[in-house]
């Protein structure tokens, strides 16, 4: 089924009805039968009840409030000095700002000047070389963050979902909640849980957005492609990909037993080759590490750490090769031949 041609069957005046809550019964049911015709359906009212979090983001967190329609419509087009305006709207004024709308921001503000009350982002970044150990979101979940990541959420959830943002990699301890789904926006995929904990990785600038369960299941949702390529469901030690290229989402079992490293600062190493052992040290202390010999190279590792200090590790690999010597140069540790 072609997404594209099923987004334009919706009709966004009887969206904004239903949003404004405005709807007659026969129109509510009209728009229920449409929702639950496929989770394309869900997923795209979704979008369009939540942009709002989104274009806040993208305004530097700035408070929206509603006044004056058009104009603020316009000002957001428009690259213009941010406004804190308060507005209430009928659902005939959203549905003729979105036919205008439509072709620029695909109807991204409907729901954002119907709502009735006013939402803020909290917007938390992690800095470099630093991770933050625990954030406490207002249903109870509990987020890390990796170092150079950002997590975006209100400051309360809507009535039915939770939505965050993120921005990097950050593991998710969601609160359980079976009539509320916590969603995370990553990149242009879609994580969809009740409760259950997982690490999200969707660093800016790469391809792939990666989802790994520790416990619980996991919907990962692509908001492109065909209806058979867009959703897979993942399963306690599972990993889920989305391509941003083939917008394209896959799933496998987990083999990677340090995913989690980079928060628990626990490595374990099984006749792991030297260049594996280098990429999960310098995801681990944040630290450029590099193999100056490629005879190095091809040496395995078996050993584990817990949460010892970096220069206790390089020691150890060290001792264990004879032939192999740390040396420190320019901020940069080397792997080198004696």
């Amino acid at each position: 089924m072609n997404p594209k041609r099923e987004i334009m069957k919706a009709d966004y005046t009887l969206i904004a009805k239903v949003l404004s809550e405005e709807a007659s019964t026969q129109e509510q049911e009209r728009f229920e039968q449409w929702l639950n015709e496929s989770t394309h359906n869900q997923s795209e009212f979704t979008h369009i009840r939540h942009i709002f979090e989104q274009a806040d983001a993208q305004i530097k967190m700035d408070l929206f409030s509603k006044k004056e329609g058009w104009k603020e419509v316009h000002q957001r087009i428009s690259p213009q000095k941010s406004i804190t305006r308060t507005i209430k709207y009928s659902w005939r004024s959203i549905a003729s700002i979105a036919a205008t709308i439509l072709l620029v921001v695909s109807l991204s503000v409907i729901y954002y000047f119907n709502n009735q009350e006013e939402y803020h982002l909290r917007s938390v970044q992690s800095q470099t070389a630093s991770i933050i150990p625990s954030v406490s979101l207002p249903d109870g979940t509990n987020v890390s963050l990796n170092s150079s990541s950002t997590l975006k959420y209100p400051e309360e959830f809507s009535r039915d979902t939770r939505e965050v943002f993120v921005e990097g990699e950050a593991f998710f301890d969601v609160e359980p909640d079976k009539n509320k789904p916590f969603i995370i926006r990553a990149g242009n995929s879609l994580i969809r849980v009740l409760g259950t904990s997982f690490n999200v990785r969707a660093i800016p600038g790469q391809d792939t957005v990666e989802v790994i369960v520790r416990t619980g299941r996991v919907e990962l949702i692509s908001e492109a492609g065909t209806e058979k390529e867009k959703l897979v469901t993942l399963n306690k030690g599972e990993v889920g990909t989305y391509s941003a290229k083939s917008k394209r989402v896959q799933k496998r079992q987990n083999k990677n037993i340090n995913y989690l490293s980079w928060k628990t600062h626990r490595l374990i190493f099984k006749e792991t080759p030297l260049t594996e052992v280098v990429k999960h040290i310098e995801a681990v202390y944040h630290v450029d590490l590099s193999i100056a010999d490629d005879h190095i190279k091809t040496k395995k590792l078996t050993a584990q750490f817990d949460q010892q200090p970096l220069s206790f590790v390089l020691k150890v690999i060290s001792m264990t090769f004879p032939d192999v010597k740390v040396t420190y140069d320019d901020e940069i540790y080397r792997l080198v031949k004696k």
